[in-house]
């Protein structure tokens, strides 16, 4: 059985990379959540206990249109992830959300500023720098790298 699309993000890399994108990837089911009515969450919430939702897969499809507002907002359906965890970043209460994605704190900061919000965001989407400056850390410690050197995670100095 051949699971890369289970797998896969589902983005433009994913096809350039030539994997057979189908339904079973993750901006396929992104998509399908965001189409999702109010009908079809009372529909699905209605037979929760039949198809195995705990509670806090309930609440989370009543508050689907949080999600559904930012993807909105998101530009393009590529960002449909990283919507997704700050979605899951908010439904689990956490303060702050790490990235490297500079759209996600974007969206975050024009969906503050907007006039009408309907939506309040109230996890931090923070850098690795801006985190370290939330903790008080102006002066990160130098992280000792060498030129033309390849890095393994699984390296330990002896």
């Amino acid at each position: 059985m051949d699971l890369t699309d289970a797998i896969s993000k589902g983005g433009k890399k994913d096809a350039k990379a030539g994997v057979a994108l189908g339904r079973a990837n993750q901006l396929a089911f992104l998509k399908w959540l965001c189409a999702r009515t109010k009908e079809d969450i009372e529909l699905l919430t209605s037979d929760a206990v039949l198809i195995g939702l705990s509670e806090f897969e309930i609440e989370s499809l009543r508050n689907v249109q949080w999600f559904q507002f930012l993807c909105d907002r998101s530009g393009s359906a590529e960002n449909y992830v990283d919507v997704f965890h700050l979605w899951t970043a908010e439904r689990n209460g956490r303060d702050a959300l790490l990235t490297l994605d500079n759209g996600l704190i974007n969206l975050v900061s024009r969906v503050r500023s907007e006039k009408n919000k309907t939506v309040a965001i109230r996890t931090d989407v923070l850098r690795p720098l801006g985190l370290l400056r939330t903790l008080g850390i102006d002066e990160p410690d130098p992280v000792p790298l060498e030129a033309d050197r390849f890095y393994y995670l699984h390296e330990v100095e002896e």
